[in-house]
C-alpha cells in the first residue's frame, strides 16, 4: 500500500469522491449488520475521507475511541475535518504493511473496512491473526464490475476470486 500518490491525486482532485450516495448506501448497510452491538474501541482500516466513521460515530454515543486510519495523508487530513466534531475520534496515517507491528490489536472489539481489496494479498490474514479473541470483524468487498460512479479501483472480476483470495478468513457465499 506504500506510495499512495495516485490515491492522493484522487483526493486532491476531488475531496469528495467517496462520499456520494453509493458510499452512503453501502455504509448503512454496513451498519446494519452491527446495529444494536456496544463498541468501545473500533479500528478502522483504509477509510478514506472518513464517512463511514462519521455514520458510525453518529449513531452510537458509548464508543469511547475510534481510530479512522489511511495510508493517504491527504485522505486523513480530509477525514480530520469532517470528524472534528466527535472527541472520541482519532485520525491517523497508518500504512497496514509497513506498521503492521506498530498496531495494539489488542485494544480493539471492532476492526472495520471497506477497502480490503486495496490490502496486499495475505496482510488481511496477518492482522486478523493479530486480533484478541472475541474481536468482531466487519468489512465489504467492493462489488463486481464497475461502481455506479466508475472510479473504483479494483473492482472484483469475479466471485471466485473472492472465494480463493478470502478463503482463508471468512465462508464466501454466492
Amino acid at each position: 500500500m506504500t506510495g499512495s500518490k495516485s490515491y492522493d491525486d484522487m483526493f486532491l482532485a476531488d475531496p469528495d469522491f467517496c462520499r456520494d450516495e453509493f458510499y452512503m448506501e453501502r455504509n448503512r448497510r454496513l451498519l446494519a449488520l452491527v446495529d444494536g452491538i456496544e463498541f468501545k474501541n473500533v479500528l478502522e482500516l483504509a477509510g478514506a475521507s472518513g464517512l463511514l466513521a462519521e455514520m458510525f460515530l453518529d449513531g452510537r454515543s458509548s464508543t469511547v475511541r475510534y481510530v479512522h486510519s489511511d495510508f493517504s495523508s491527504v485522505a486523513c487530513d480530509l477525514a480530520r475535518g469532517h470528524l472534528k466534531r466527535f472527541s472520541n475520534a482519532e485520525v491517523k496515517v497508518i500504512d497496514l504493511v509497513e506498521d503492521l507491528d506498530e498496531i495494539d490489536w489488542g485494544v480493539f472489539d471492532l476492526v472495520v473496512s471497506t477497502s480490503m481489496e486495496h490490502f496486499p494479498k495475505g496482510v488481511d490474514l496477518k492482522f486478523i491473526q493479530r486480533l484478541k479473541r472475541g474481536t468482531h470483524v466487519l468489512f465489504s468487498l467492493a462489488r463486481f464490475g464497475p461502481t455506479k460512479a466508475g472510479h473504483h479501483l479494483h473492482p472484483y472480476p469475479h466471485p471466485d476470486y473472492v472465494r480463493e483470495r478470502f478463503a482463508s478468513l471468512v465462508n464466501v457465499k454466492g
